[in-house]
C-alpha cells in the first residue's frame, strides 16, 4: 500500500499523514480498495497530486466502498464528469454518503431534471447538507417574509447553495431588504444568490 501510495507521489510525511486521519486503509484491500479507489479519482482530477490533495481533505477517503460506488451512480445518472469533479474539489465527503440514491430521488422531486447541469449537483449538495429539520427551519424563516413553499423551492432551483445561508442570515438579509431597502421580500425569489453574498461588504 505504502509502495502503490509512493508510486503515485506521496511524500513520506503525507503517507503518515494519510494514515493518521485514515487508519482504515491499513486494513484495506490494495486491489479492491485502494488502487481502484485512487484510479477512479484520477479519472476527473488532473494529477495524482490533486487526488493525493483531496485524500488528505477527506477523512474516510480510503476504507469504503462509497466512492467507487457513488462515483458510478452518478454517471449511470447522466451526471457529468466536470460535475463530478465540482463535487470532489468542493465537497468530497458527500460521495462517502450511504444515501445517495435517495438524494438523488429527492432532488429530482424537486423538479431538478438535468444531471449534466451543476445546479443538479449543488442541489444534491444542498440538500446533503442539511437535515429535513434544519431545512424546515428555514422554510419557516422565508414564510415569515412573505415567501410560499414554491417560492422557496422557486429560489432554491434557480440557486440551490442558497439554502445553505443559516436561518440567522437569511433572516437578516431579509431585514435588511424589507426595513431598511424598503423592497419587496418576492424580489428575492429571482435573485437567491443575494443570499450568499456578505451582508457587511453589500450594505456598504
Amino acid at each position: 500500500m505504502f509502495e502503490f501510495l509512493i508510486s503515485k507521489g506521496a511524500s513520506n510525511s503525507e503517507i503518515v499523514e494519510i494514515v493518521c486521519r485514515s487508519p482504515r486503509i491499513l486494513y484495506s484491500s490494495l486491489e479492491n480498495n485502494i488502487i481502484p479507489t485512487f484510479e477512479l479519482v484520477r479519472r476527473f482530477l488532473p494529477s495524482n497530486e490533486k487526488v493525493i490533495e483531496r485524500i488528505l481533505l477527506c477523512k474516510f477517503f480510503f476504507g469504503h466502498y462509497s466512492i467507487i460506488k457513488n462515483v458510478n451512480l452518478l454517471l449511470d445518472e447522466g451526471v457529468t464528469d466536470s460535475n463530478i469533479r465540482y463535487l470532489l474539489l468542493k465537497r468530497p465527503s458527500m460521495l462517502l454518503y450511504n444515501y445517495m440514491r435517495d438524494a438523488l430521488n429527492v432532488v429530482k422531486e424537486m423538479e431538478f431534471n438535468d444531471p449534466s447541469n451543476v445546479n443538479f449537483v449543488m442541489a444534491l449538495v444542498a440538500k446533503g447538507a442539511m437535515s429535513k429539520s434544519r431545512w424546515d427551519a428555514k422554510v419557516v424563516v422565508f414564510k415569515r417574509w412573505g415567501w410560499s413553499e414554491e417560492m422557496v423551492l422557486e429560489a432554491f432551483r434557480k440557486r440551490p447553495l442558497c439554502m445553505l445561508s443559516s436561518v440567522e442570515k437569511i433572516d437578516k438579509v431579509m431585514r435588511f431588504w424589507v426595513n431598511e431597502l424598503d423592497w419587496n421580500s418576492s424580489a428575492l425569489v429571482k435573485r437567491p444568490e443575494v443570499f450568499l453574498y456578505s451582508l457587511e461588504n453589500s450594505s456598504k
